[in-house]
């Protein structure tokens, strides 16, 4: 039977695999208009790996025509994933002899950590964490290998500091270094060692690479959806409904982490955008997402995230009252209002319409 709370194929085809039964997409072909808003939603989402096997083990009959239409979109996607993956693979050769510990994130590491099939798990760039004291010199190092940093710091020592992550240009792809895991307070108060705790790893190509553990990537794939783009794509979701539907998770560990970086109610927003997109979703930890009252300070730290008009403003508000001293105040102030020449070059702005666009 099809979840009550998912109306679209798209949104059966996001929980398709989860839980005790598998629930078909559709008994029959979709006409052509309905199959195209399909695959163009599978797009947007990053689910086309997924629907190319949904199609193939049956649970969504299509016409031969419509099979022709998945099969290079879903080659692309692919191609795109091995180029990707071996992009990370040189990336990790570089820090490897810079002597750089890395940990995988998100696409590549839920590929083949989480996701039923890698196939399933489409991703479009690279991230890695790295620790803040390594972050300058990460970046060296692959600059020095060829890779190009679009945007220059934003002031000196703002990277290491203050920043969530730096994006270069590896090739044709973006490699992002994170220090931590979200921007804005909630990327303060991670305590950012604890990421470094308990690893997992996976294999791909020969090469065992470091990675979260299952609990670590719940949160962080909770912190994703919530704090990241407004409007979160399926896959995000999809993450969250395998990774909290896993038999080997501790959930205690879980709500010790969310509580200890104060993130409470960013995983709880994460386990209850899941379970109202997914469904699908049962267990301790949707019953205590769905128990956490709503509004007061928690609503309106999470709604710095939930609003794109001058959103990057209101997390510098917010990232002001978060830091601990009143140096690192001043530091971040001065940086934000007094960016370097190098970086409002690389942006095109002077600094009056730098300080008028805040």
């Amino acid at each position: 039977m099809r979840p009550a709370a998912v109306a679209e194929p798209i949104g059966v085809l996001a929980a398709y695999g989860i839980g005790p039964v598998s629930v078909a997409i559709a008994e029959a072909p979709l006409e052509q208009r309905s199959w195209q808003h399909l695959m163009a939603q599978a797009e947007r989402h990053r689910l086309v790996g997924l629907l190319a096997g949904a199609v193939d083990q049956g649970a969504l009959p299509v016409t031969d025509a419509q099979r022709a239409e998945l099969a290079p979109q879903f080659e692309a996607h692919m191609m795109a994933a091995i180029a990707l993956e071996r992009s990370l693979w040189e990336v990790d050769t570089v820090l490897g002899r810079a002597e750089i510990p890395i940990r995988v994130l998100k696409g590549p590491a839920l590929a083949h950590t989480v996701a039923i099939e890698p196939s399933h798990r489409c991703f479009g760039d690279i991230d890695l964490l790295i620790r803040s004291q390594d972050l300058d010199r990460a970046v060296a190092a692959l600059t020095a290998a060829g890779a190009a940093r679009p945007l220059p710091e934003l002031a000196a020592g703002y990277d290491r500091r203050f920043a969530k992550s730096v994006t270069l240009r590896w090739h044709t792809h973006e490699i992002d270094l994170h220090r931590t895991l979200a921007a804005g307070p909630y990327g303060l108060w991670i305590d950012l060692a604890s990421l470094w705790s308990g690893p997992a790893t996976f294999t791909m190509a020969q090469r065992t690479f470091a990675t979260l553990d299952p609990e670590r990537h719940l949160v962080h794939a909770c912190y994703h959806a919530v704090l990241g783009d407004v409007e979160p794509r399926l896959s995000s979701l999809r993450d969250i409904a395998l990774l909290a539907g896993s038999d080997q998770l501790d959930v205690g560990a879980v709500r010790a982490l969310a509580t200890a970086w104060r993130g409470e109610e960013v995983v709880a927003a994460g386990l209850q955008m899941t379970a109202a997109r997914i469904g699908h979703q049962r267990g301790e930890l949707t019953d205590w997402a769905r128990s956490r009252p709503s509004g007061g300070a928690e609503y309106r730290r999470l709604a710095v995230y939930r609003n794109e008009h001058r959103r990057f403003a209101r997390q510098g508000v917010a990232i002001l009252r978060a830091l601990p001293s009143w140096g690192d105040r001043l530091a971040f102030a001065r940086a934000v209002a007094w960016p370097s020449a190098e970086h409002l070059e690389a942006r095109g702005l002077s600094r009056w319409r730098h300080l008028v666009r805040r």
